[in-house]
């Protein structure tokens, strides 16, 4: 494993960039299957502070993502954790306040609001139009964040949901997701339900699977969230992935596409990150 550590340049003069979209970072999860290795580093750490390797050298997942949207020009970036103590959400924020001296913020949560309801907090306390919301653990091409966004925005989408057509080998939740080719929508998401023959559904659709982000707007996620919040008053913590974009489907809301065409593969369990996020 490689010992140097790089972190962005703060003061790039892309920064602002980027004046009407932000970036929701979800760093609440509680690292459950990598704290089942016998790796001491995934027992003790929290999943977004453990160190992968990557092009600029040893950094913790969470610093990889950061590293991403800082190249791209995005500022108005918050910190998504959470309240619930195995996900070590003060240690996460401590690293970030020390390591970027406040340049953006962070939102923990008061009590567990799922990714969807973390989400919708942030929106209601970060004033911006859009946001690309990226898991701190996915290996995700950057580089194409940008164009997802102008995909969502020249089809006047109000929720974007980025796919990979080839998502690689031991993918989660490979297929999972059915798009319409003519226009890109979502037709069936079933990220989650594994007990739904996926080929009884086929019909002429594609093949896709989740790589974690999703670009939404503000003022159609509260108003919706609201919405579902309403209508399933007993769903607890709420997943994005699992629960509020499978129902916005169920109400007919249109539900766009962007299509990375490569895998993104997420870091969750010691398989995949031994096999993905460490080269030695």
């Amino acid at each position: 494993m490689a010992n140097k550590e790089s972190y962005p340049n703060l003061n790039s003069p892309e920064l602002n960039r980027w004046e009407d979209t932000g970036v929701f970072i979800l760093a609440g999860g509680k690292g459950t299957r990598l704290k089942e290795s016998e790796d001491l580093e995934l027992q003790l750490k929290p999943k977004a502070l453990v160190h992968i390797d990557s092009e600029k050298g040893s950094l913790p997942m969470l610093d990889n993502a950061i590293s991403g949207v800082f190249e791209l020009g995005f500022s108005a970036i918050t910190l998504l954790t959470s309240s619930d103590p195995e996900a070590q959400g003060e240690l996460i924020e401590s690293h970030v306040n020390q390591r970027y001296q406040g340049a953006f913020g962070s939102i923990r949560e008061d009590q567990p609001l799922g990714t969807a309801g973390a989400v919708f907090n942030a929106f209601i306390n970060v004033e911006i139009k859009t946001a690309a919301i990226i898991p701190a653990d996915t290996l995700f091409p950057f580089n194409l964040l940008p164009a997802a966004i102008d995909c969502h925005r020249s089809r006047n989408a109000c929720i974007t949901w980025v796919v990979t057509t080839m998502p690689g080998e031991n993918a989660q939740n490979s297929g999972r997701i059915l798009v319409n080719p003519k226009n890109g929508q979502i037709a069936y998401g079933l990220e989650g339900n594994l007990h739904v023959d996926i080929n009884t559904l086929l019909d002429g659709y594609t093949l896709s699977t989740s790589v974690g982000v999703v670009i939404a707007d503000r003022e159609f996620y509260i108003e919706l969230f609201q919405a579902f919040k309403g209508e399933e008053n007993g769903v607890g913590t709420i997943d994005l992935y699992r629960h509020f974009i499978p129902w916005l489907l169920s109400q007919g809301v249109q539900v766009n596409t962007f299509d990375i065409g490569q895998p993104a593969p997420d870091l969750g369990t010691p398989d995949r990150l031994k096999q993905f996020g460490r080269k030695s």
